[in-house]
Order: C-alpha cells, then sequence, then structure tokens
C-alpha cells in the first residue's frame, strides 16, 4: 500500500532556485516518492511546470530510484491531452527531482470531497476523457495500475489530466519487478490482481469503472473499515448497486459502469476504447432529449447578457450550477458545451 505518512521529507521554501533554472513558487502535494511544488521556469520566460522533488530515502534506495525513474521514462512516451506529459530529471546538490506539465486546479478525490457525487452528464464528462487517456497510455504498451481520483488533475473547464506513472508497468516488464504486497490504492486494485493472477490491462478497466461508481455516488464500491473485508468484498463481487445508492441513476448508464468492475476480466470491456463507446452510445439519446430544448431557451436568455462568444461559457456554467435548472438540464450543458471545454 502506498503510505506517504511514514516518509522522510524535504521542504524547499518558496523562492528557493533549484539547477539556476526553476523557482518554487508554493506547494502543491505529497505522494509515496516526492513532494510536488509548483515553480517558474526562468529559462522559459518564467513558464509555470510543476516539480517533483523525491523522498530522502527514495534517493538512497536504488530499487525506490529506479521505479521513480520507470515513471518518468514511461510517462514521456504518452503525449496525449488527458495525460500530464514529463519534462524533464536532474539531481541538484542533494534533491533528486523532476519537471512535469503543470495543471491549474484540484485533483479529482478533493472534487468529491467537495461535490460528494456528480449527475449522470458531469460523470459521463469525465468518464469520457479518462477513457481517452487510458486508450492513450494503453497504445504505448503501459498499465498505469494505479488510477485513482487523486491522480486525475481537473484542469480549467473540467480538462481531465491522468498523473502518477510511480507504479505503472509495459508490457515487457509486467512480472520483473520485485514487489511485495499490494502496490497500489486496495479500492481500485483488480480482483486478479489481489488474487495473484496475471494481470493485463484490463486492470486499468476495472479502476475505471469503481472511479465511475464513486463520481456518481460519491463513494466506493466495497467501502469497509477493514482494509482485508474490503479486498475480501472485492474479490467476491459483493458491492451495492449504483441505484441502491442512488435510484435516479438511469439504468443504462449503472450497467455500463458496472460492467466495467466485472470481477472477471473477460466481462468487462476489453479496451478503454471499448469503454469508451459504450458511454458515447448511451449519450446519443440523451443528447437528443427534450431537456436540450430547455436548455436551449436558458441559454437564449442568458447569452442576451454577453457580448463576446469565448466568455460566456464559464458565466453560464456558473448560472447552470446556481440558478434554477433540473439534473437534467445540467447535463444537457454539460454534454453540449463538453468539446470546447478540451
Amino acid at each position: 500500500m502506498n503510505n506517504s505518512s511514514r516518509k522522510t521529507t524535504t521542504t524547499v521554501a518558496p523562492g528557493a532556485v533549484l539547477k539556476n533554472r526553476y523557482q518554487i513558487v508554493n506547494f502543491l502535494g505529497r505522494g509515496g516518492s516526492g513532494t510536488v511544488y509548483a515553480c517558474k521556469d526562468k529559462m522559459m520566460g518564467g513558464s509555470p511546470v510543476a516539480l517533483k522533488i523525491l523522498h530522502p530515502e527514495v534517493v538512497h534506495s536504488e530499487h525506490a530510484r529506479q521505479n521513480v525513474q520507470n515513471e518518468i521514462s514511461t510517462a514521456f512516451n504518452v503525449h496525449h491531452h488527458n495525460v500530464v506529459q514529463a519534462l524533464g530529471w536532474f539531481t541538484d546538490g542533494p534533491h533528486m527531482a523532476y519537471t512535469m506539465e503543470y495543471v491549474p486546479g484540484i485533483d479529482l478525490g478533493e472534487s468529491l470531497k467537495l461535490h460528494g457525487s456528480y449527475s449522470p452528464g458531469r460523470c459521463c464528462e469525465i468518464m469520457m476523457q479518462l477513457c481517452e487517456g487510458v486508450a492513450a497510455i494503453h497504445e504505448q504498451e503501459i498499465i498505469h495500475r494505479d488510477l485513482k481520483p487523486e491522480n486525475i488533475l481537473l484542469g480549467k473547464g473540467m480538462h481531465v489530466k491522468i498523473t502518477d506513472f510511480g507504479i505503472a508497468v509495459t508490457s515487457d516488464t509486467l512480472g520483473l519487478r520485485k514487489e511485495t504486497g499490494i502496490v497500489g490504492t486496495h479500492e481500485y486494485v483488480s480482483p486478479e490482481y489481489i488474487t495473484g493472477a496475471q494481470i493485463d490491462y484490463r486492470t486499468d478497466i476495472y479502476s475505471l469503472g469503481i472511479i465511475g461508481y464513486e463520481l456518481l455516488t460519491g463513494t466506493t464500491p466495497f467501502a469497509s473499515d477493514n482494509m482485508y473485508q474490503s479486498l475480501d468484498m472485492k474479490v467476491a463481487d459483493n458491492y451495492i448497486p449504483i441505484q441502491s445508492v442512488r435510484p435516479e441513476i438511469p439504468t443504462a448508464l449503472c450497467a455500463i459502469i458496472e460492467k466495467a468492475m466485472a470481477c472477471n476480466p473477460e466481462d468487462r470491456y476489453q479496451s478503454a476504447i471499448e469503454f469508451l463507446d459504450a458511454i458515447r452510445g448511451y449519450l446519443t439519446p440523451v443528447k437528443q432529449s427534450s431537456s436540450i430544448h430547455r436548455l436551449k431557451q436558458f441559454l437564449v436568455d442568458k447569452l442576451e447578457r454577453f457580448t463576446s462568444v469565448p466568455a460566456p461559457l464559464a458565466h453560464l456554467e456558473d448560472s447552470i450550477h446556481h440558478e434554477d435548472c433540473d439534473a437534467n438540464t445540467q447535463d444537457a450543458f454539460y454534454l453540449m458545451t463538453s468539446d470546447s471545454r478540451h
């Protein structure tokens, strides 16, 4: 299990400059292998970047360093607008660090804490982006293995970015990494990983299904105070159906998400693209619903207040949230404007 609370960390004060190039702006977060800061790249005119400084015990452990170097080299190979891009690696005195694309915003885990759960339309918007990002990762023959809300960044306009390739493996190195116990976060690992069976790309599909369930319900399907009980429930495929938590969620969407969570990999979607196509198929009749007509009238009223075309989207989204719009109309807004967000 990831347990960053036991890590020894190195704190770098705002204003400090590493490698005579990266000026620390502020602390962003702390994970199992390092601490992440927002920085200015002085060689690139002060452009923002994210900088991950490795924990001391990672620096001094050859095995841990190899895992981090794997993270960097793996991330370098993926170029997609739904995946955080790795930029560079360096050492500076006692520090070992690497830079990556900076994504302003919060992670999906923080967003779930704020919102509790999402509407079907917003869930689909997020899940489609995740499927596209995971498809790009799999195209490079990489299995992420640690897909979870905390490793999903939400940028401007709910633009999704997958990050943290710390325990990712490529198809040719699968089984070669020395690991003890469960590596990853137990709520999101697949049943075949728990039982020690051979894993493949479908282990990431399972994690996506768990994330989809959490987006719709605000909780994970195998939640328990006891980790081992949670793992047993997962292997037994014993979870509360989505509609038992939120009866208003459409049956068709529940079936799509719950198929991705199937205990047997053969019963899941066999690729991220297949999962994506299922969501798109669900959305086609939704986009033709009467909610679209109600939304159009709402937008006509609101657009009269604006004089420019690009600016209204954020203002309209705020209005959608705070004025008298039902859930279906909110979904219609997210679906109709999704292309303009990315």
